[in-house]
């Protein structure tokens, strides 16, 4: 539907142009790469990233989406970037799955395990999402296992701090003879295939954590005590940020980013979606 324009000041002054009148409900649907994406589909997993600052003008009606929970899981939020971030990722999650399962998006029977984790009905399907800085990752499938976790690139400068937090010794080792800037950013690829696995799983740190798993072997597959099989998918943009989707490695993987049509100056612009395997 063809709205009328209004100028307005984007987040560096600039001015930029956002139609007129268009709701939360039409901007991501029209955000989205056809009218058929993100429809549940066997065999698919569905990926989203998203810059939040992209999606301020739409901040009230996305709230009225949320649920009482949601509303107060924000505000417990200590974090002023990390509070404003999921008021857009919690509402965007909301749209996501209501496409996803064809119904209302304030209607979708979202809810948290005890580890925080996203559950959808009984089974629904199986969702995950993730935030860092500004950055919004989503993901949805059924009726496999998916985890996706995003980091900004910019947090590569404090990973060989934390190296052995993340890594298992045969990890350390495999990293030794790379310089410290390649050393940084095989660990912070580690630290987003790892959360995306854990996600997966729904088990959050318990179990040792990152050091108590290993990412997926020469053969592309992690095997779980439990006997889940995952693959990872890197979803990456090296100048933005690091991206792993963790899911069953025989399921086709769409993924696109999500900016509002008529959004100028957006981070996202140059970081097309793509569609992985």
């Amino acid at each position: 539907m063809a709205g009328t324009v209004a100028p307005c000041v984007s987040r560096s002054g600039a001015m930029q142009v956002l139609r007129n009148g268009m709701g939360i409900h039409e901007a991501f649907a029209e955000a989205l790469p056809n009218s058929a994406w993100g429809m549940a589909a066997s065999g698919y997993a569905w990926v989203l990233v998203a810059d939040s600052r992209d999606w301020r003008d739409w901040r009230g009606q996305g709230l009225q989406l949320l649920n009482d929970a949601e509303r107060g899981r924000i505000a417990r939020m200590r974090n002023e970037e990390a509070r404003a971030t999921l008021e857009i990722a919690y509402p965007l999650h909301r749209l996501f799955l209501g496409r996803f399962l064809g119904m209302d998006a304030d209607s979708v029977p979202l809810w948290r395990d005890l580890l925080g984790c996203p559950r959808v009905g009984e089974k629904l399907a199986n969702t995950s999402l993730s935030h860092a800085g500004s950055l919004v990752a989503l993901a949805v499938a059924r009726p496999h296992l998916v985890g996706v976790d995003i980091e900004p690139a910019s947090r590569v400068s404090g990973m060989l701090e934390i190296a052995d937090s993340i890594c298992r010794p045969a990890e350390l080792e495999s990293l030794e003879n790379l310089s410290a800037l390649e050393r940084a950013s095989a660990l912070l690829a580690l630290w987003t295939g790892k959360e995306a696995i854990l996600k997966a799983l729904g088990i959050g740190f318990s179990n040792g954590g990152m050091t108590g798993i290993s990412l997926p072997d020469a053969q592309g597959v992690f095997a779980s005590e439990s006997g889940d099989r995952l693959g990872i998918t890197r979803l990456d943009r090296p100048s933005l940020w690091s991206c792993a989707l963790a899911c069953a490695p025989d399921v086709r993987v769409e993924f696109a980013t999500l900016v509002p049509k008529g959004v100028l100056g957006s981070p996202l612009a140059g970081a097309a979606g793509l569609i992985a395997h």
